[in-house]
């Protein structure tokens, strides 16, 4: 009798013992999610409210990266239940409502790429936004073209697949006015690479850090660009990977 307690002592030890170190390892775990994520959106102060630009709504879709509604919204959502989570506060605004001295003064999360939103057409637009990858509209078909000049195409024969741009460099309207923000940009050429783009550096932050690692992007003020397929899965979360990426 004296063994069989013993051993239940034993037992019960071992489990409370696994139960307190699985719990430490998931406060750890917890803890380094948050801290790769609050990497790319710090602050100068917790006070500071980060502005989200969203495409508005268009009345038709009939040409490639032109808003579609259901994925470009369900990628800020996306986004902003981070946010919440981690306590950022934050603004949406529409981009048809963005003034000028909300470019210069915050720091911008841009949802859209340049056919839809016009406030990223407004960013390619820019002289001095050195991101190296960018959008081209060809006979109405856009691309994403890489350094090297190589496009990246949706499948025409199938809605199943999308390539977005995912980049975070300085804000160029604040630069000019020494208040160094920085920007944002997640764009597909259709809504599934746009969800594609926010969903990796929102909820695949250790992927993509161990990518940026690699190419040595300063961790304190991340600035790369990366090209981001991804890929249809059902009503969930789009499964996405690194086509290449860089520093800025």
């Amino acid at each position: 009798m004296e063994n069989v307690k013993y051993l239940l002592s034993l037992f019960f030890s071992f489990i409370g013992g696994f139960s307190f170190y699985y719990w430490i390892w998931i406060r750890l775990v917890k803890g380094w999610n948050k801290e790769r994520f609050l990497n790319f959106y710090r602050t100068e102060n917790k006070e500071e409210r980060l502005l989200i630009v969203v495409p508005t709504q268009k009345i038709h879709n009939t040409s490639p990266n032109v808003i579609t509604t259901h994925e470009d919204a369900m990628a800020q959502a996306e986004l902003q239940c981070e946010f919440i989570k981690y306590g950022i506060t934050h603004d949406i605004v529409l981009d048809r409502d963005v003034t000028d001295q909300l470019l210069r003064e915050r720091n911008i999360i841009l949802i859209c790429g340049p056919g839809g939103n016009s406030v990223t057409q407004k960013l390619y637009n820019h002289n001095s936004h050195g991101i190296p990858v960018k959008f081209v509209n060809k006979n109405g078909a856009w691309s994403i073209i890489n350094l090297d000049g190589h496009p990246w195409n949706r499948d025409e024969s199938s809605n199943d697949t999308d390539y977005g741009i995912l980049v975070r460099t300085n804000n160029p309207w604040s630069r000019s006015h020494n208040l160094n923000k920085w920007l944002v940009l997640g764009a597909g050429i259709e809504g599934l690479g746009t969800w594609g783009a926010i969903h990796f550096i929102s909820q695949k932050t250790k992927e993509l850090w161990g990518e940026l690692k690699s190419k040595k992007v300063e961790k304190r003020n991340p600035r790369f660009w990366a090209i981001i397929k991804a890929s249809r899965n059902k009503s969930q979360s789009p499964t996405t990977s690194i086509c290449e990426c860089g520093s800025i």
